[in-house]
């Protein structure tokens, strides 16, 4: 028998559901089947870590990689950066396993916050959709240090991370990049276009990784050994110049002579 439904109910993190102590259960049997030790101590290192995570991607500071396309590979691989910087002695192919163990585990342990079934009491028997907008902006005001602004872009109204946000990253009707994604990326891709030592280096990364993802299985262990050190040099080397204590034409001297 087909069910019918009065109202839909959009969650959102700590409005009705107690996030926070989700993510602490779901790491907790994360740790637990690794055979580590879940101390408190060690479960809130990893919602420090999560929470400045998200806040360093919407602030535009974690970037994806110029080869992923699809939605679905970019939501892959963003998810398994955060289990990458916490477990340091992983594979990416374990990180995105960890990622799917976690997110099966929050589903498994959802504790909603105090008074969410009065909440939704009171929604249920409302007759007015703006009672919805009421209680979500009401629980915005009183518990979140994110401000409602406008976009800079498109106009629209978002709520922002930090002061300094003039971007949104809300999603467009026809899949096109976020407003946020957009503007970063045409600021970075001016400013490289101006410096060849920086296209250089953006040209040779890309090129190694493309490398890597194309790699059979045989190969793919190593070149992404290789890749992992050459990164780590190039960096360094990179830092140098953006420090003023190279040459451009030095940089780019050491990218071609050290070509693979």
């Amino acid at each position: 028998m087909q069910k019918t439904y009065r109202k839909l109910l959009f969650d959102l993190d700590n409005t009705l559901i107690d996030d926070d102590e989700n993510r602490r259960y779901a790491i907790r049997q994360i740790l637990t089947e690794r055979k580590e030790n879940a101390t408190t101590k060690r479960i809130e290192s990893f919602i420090k870590m999560d929470n400045q995570f998200w806040k360093d991607r919407a602030e535009g500071k974690i970037k994806d990689p110029y080869i992923i396309k699809s939605n679905e590979e970019k939501t892959k691989w963003i998810r398994a950066q955060r289990f990458l910087k916490f477990f340091n002695d992983i594979s990416f192919e374990e990180s995105v396993e960890i990622n799917q163990k976690y997110i099966n585990y929050l589903g498994k342990n959802i504790i909603p916050i105090k008074n969410a079934y009065d909440i939704l009491k009171y929604l249920y028997e409302s007759k007015s959709h703006f009672a919805l907008a009421y209680i979500a902006l009401n629980d915005l005001i009183q518990n979140s240090k994110r401000n409602i602004s406008i976009c800079q872009n498109c106009g629209r109204y978002y709520l922002q991370y930090s002061g300094k946000e003039v971007y949104c990253e809300l999603p467009n009707v026809d899949g096109s990049p976020t407003c946020k994604s957009y503007a970063s990326r045409k600021a970075y891709d001016n400013k490289i276009e101006e410096d060849i030592a920086e296209l250089t280096y953006k040209r040779e990364y890309q090129r190694r990784i493309t490398q890597v993802y194309r790699a059979d299985s045989i190969k793919k262990q190593k070149m992404k050994k290789d890749f992992k050190n050459w990164k780590s040099k190039a960096r360094e080397k990179l830092k140098l110049y953006r420090e003023d204590k190279i040459s451009s034409e030095e940089f780019c001297s050491w990218i071609e002579e050290n070509k693979n």
